[in-house]
């Protein structure tokens, strides 16, 4: 169980067996021990939990993945909201998994259900003060291949925007177009990634009304889509392409654009937002 389960996490984490040995032992030892060959002393044991963020409990306890697939759910559905941007829903979900009362061991999983929680105080109940507290503190723990790392950088991101902390914006902002160029696209997880900060990144030019810049971001991560067959944020990215041409788009063009979006709402079961668009579109049209 032992080695397994530090070759799946260290997996997850985008990490070499180099890079998970340095300063704490040698390669040819992580090689071993996930071959079941070696048993590693509790003090390197303990320095790999570190650098693999999580428990020493996850390398032992069986019953971690019980815990741990409930929580995939959990997340599968959030993940599902954020997209929507559906934040009463994310409240609704994130309610429900606290009732559970059940012990998340995981120091990823902990950390997840903080960035929830912090997502829904910031646009569910206005709490802007210790919504970016939360994201502050969070952040401060991350290191740069943690699952979420670019997810959480993102949302302190987007709350510093929201407040007219234009310079902690920008700030944050150049981090992570440096770090979306390191990823692995062939990876969805980390497509979706690139996807949604550029969509959002778009989408506040389109607010500040940088048009030709907006413009090309919108079109460069249509493409992204595009070339690894993807409708991630899609439906989304061509509202705000209709959005923005309203100022040099043809009537029929605009229409178009909002018909494509309305048709991918719909094959994604975003009723919201495709009764959204239809309202909008029977208004205009």
């Amino acid at each position: 169980m032992l080695g397994e389960r530090l070759k799946h996490r260290r997996l997850e984490l985008n990490l070499t067996q180099k890079e998970l040995s340095e300063g704490i032992c040698k390669q040819s030892q992580i090689s071993r021990i996930e071959n079941q060959n070696y048993d590693p002393s509790a003090l390197i044991l303990k320095k790999l939990s570190v650098r693999l963020n999580v428990s020493m409990d996850y390398f032992f306890n069986t019953k971690l993945e019980e815990t741990d697939s409930v929580l995939k759910s959990f997340k599968k559905i959030a993940d599902d909201a954020l997209s929507q941007r559906d934040f009463s829903k994310l409240e609704y979900c994130l309610s429900l998994e606290l009732n559970k009362k059940q012990k998340i061991t995981l120091e990823e999983d902990l950390i997840y259900i903080e960035w929830i929680k912090a997502i829904v105080a910031f646009n569910v109940h206005k709490d802007i003060v210790k919504a970016i507290e939360m994201m502050e503190h969070l952040c401060k723990k991350l290191k740069t291949n943690d699952e979420y790392y670019l997810d959480f950088l993102n949302t302190l991101a987007l709350f510093y925007f929201e407040c007219d902390e234009i310079e902690k914006y920008k700030q944050f902002y150049k981090i992570l177009m440096e770090e979306i160029y390191k990823v692995d696209m062939s990876k969805q997880d980390n497509l979706h990634k690139v996807i949604k900060i550029r969509y959002n990144y778009a989408r506040i030019l389109v607010r500040n009304k940088v048009t030709k810049e907006a413009l090309e971001e919108i079109l460069e991560t249509i493409d992204i889509c595009k070339e690894n067959s993807s409708i991630y944020l899609l439906a989304d990215l061509y509202c705000l392409l209709a959005n923005i041409g309203d100022n040099f788009l043809s009537d029929e063009d605009i229409l178009m654009y909002y018909e494509q979006a309305k048709f991918l709402y719909k094959l994604l079961g975003n009723e919201k937002m495709y009764l959204r668009i239809q309202e909008y579109l029977s208004s205009r049209f």
